[in-house]
């Protein structure tokens, strides 16, 4: 009896976890408070879970990607006895904690079909909701930038990196026969809305990355099946007849086209900043500054000029964890690849939202030379729900899947 009472408690505290990490994903564009609450309600109901659990460390262990995570919390972690500001530290050694956390618990949380629909229409639902909200308060006025789109964010960097994490899935949403016809056309025109809000965020790098997730998109779907290509030609082709429509009709502000004269153009604040970033790492190149100290550290190298980060994630990587770090990333990407790229060539019955997927990380990838605003906590959160539905669909795939968190 007391076990049967145990084994319920657990699953109660199971499923509040499950839901509580999926509406903290959902609540990342729309509400911060809503998506810290949440989060921190499936943390707290996670931890709980964790008395219950007979061989707590050897189900953590299995974890794809576990070991190279919990290589970069170590790490950051030493970054406390070398680190020149405390604060700085421990600010940098939570986002990379939590972002680790954030991924165990989405791990064990995406653990069904229906559960992965569930939280894919949501994100649908919320990308919906900040682009016609964006959109609409952009050109009705009542947008804080005057000139570049920012929706709920306080900063237009931010909500154009949220779109590019967010937009292909909805692609592969419209794509895949295993939504209902409705559901996927909805997709379809959050995704054309997105790409509309992208371009009003006025967010080059992101202008840079978006015609290139759609090409490997494209590619990805064009490689299975003819038809698919095409349909993905015909939405590009879409796109850049609006854009040229929108530039014809002013639906643009003015200011859009000196950004699209400057698109690969490299302004004198990131030079300096890359400048200054070889000599820091030259002073610091196996153990780095420390985990959140890129800012602390940068007026010695740059002019006397703080900088929040280095406009380039791996850059950023070396400077604050060295060479060790870099090394546990590029083990983290490894890991990765292996299990997602296999996929590629097989008749998986998730393709398109494999192919988002890789349109995800792809257009990130080409981002992140040039910017890093993924340091936003619920950006990494997003960006980790991403990583965590490409590890389910591969254990779906070769059929190793397994519910750690609940008992069947």
């Amino acid at each position: 009896m007391a076990e049967n009472n145990s084994s319920r408690f657990r699953n109660l505290t199971f499923k509040i976890m499950q839901a509580s990490i999926i509406l903290a994903v959902f609540f990342v564009p729309l509400v911060q408070f809503l998506f810290y609450l949440f989060f921190f309600i499936a943390l707290f109901f996670w931890i709980i879970g964790l008395f219950y659990r007979r061989n707590l460390l050897k189900e953590i262990m299995v974890i794809p990607l576990f070991k190279p995570f919990v290589s970069l919390v170590i790490l950051s972690s030493f970054s406390f006895f070398w680190g020149p500001d405390p604060g700085s530290t421990f600010d940098g050694w939570g986002k990379i904690l939590q972002a680790f956390l954030s991924y165990i618990m989405l791990y064990e949380a995406l653990n069904s079909p229906r559960i992965v629909k569930k939280a894919l229409v949501g994100i649908v639902i919320a990308l919906f909701i900040t682009t016609t909200y964006g959109i609409s308060g952009f050109y009705g006025g009542w947008e804080e930038h005057a000139r570049r789109l920012t929706s709920f964010f306080t900063n237009p960097n931010p909500l154009a990196v949220y779109l590019l994490l967010t937009s292909f899935l909805a692609l592969g949403i419209a794509f895949s026969a295993q939504f209902a016809k409705p559901w996927r056309i909805f997709a379809l025109i959050s995704f054309v809305f997105s790409v509309w809000a992208m371009v009003l965020t006025m967010t080059r790098g992101v202008w840079v990355a978006l015609p290139f997730g759609i090409a490997v998109f494209a590619l990805i779907v064009g490689y299975k099946n003819r038809r698919y290509f095409t349909g993905t030609l015909i939405i590009i082709l879409l796109i850049a007849v609006f854009l040229s429509l929108g530039l014809e009709y002013e639906l643009f502000p003015s200011y859009f086209s000196r950004r699209v004269e400057n698109l690969f153009t490299i302004d004198s604040g990131r030079e300096r900043i890359w400048r200054g970033s070889w000599e820091m790492f030259k002073d610091n190149p196996i153990l780095g500054v420390g985990a959140g100290n890129f800012s602390e550290a940068a007026p010695q190298y740059m002019e006397g000029r703080t900088y929040s980060h280095a406009h380039n994630l791996f850059i950023h990587i070396a400077l604050e964890l060295g060479l060790l770090g870099i090394f546990a990333v590029l083990w983290f990407v490894y890991e990765l690849g292996k299990r997602l790229i296999p996929l590629l060539f097989l008749n998986s019955r998730y393709q398109f939202i494999l192919a988002g997927i890789f349109g995800v990380f792809s257009s990130f990838f080409i981002h992140t030379l040039t910017d890093l605003s993924i340091y936003d906590r619920g950006l990494a959160l997003v960006l980790v729900f991403v990583i965590s539905l490409g590890i389910y669909l591969s254990q779906q795939e070769y059929g190793a899947k397994k519910s750690v968190g609940e008992i069947s």
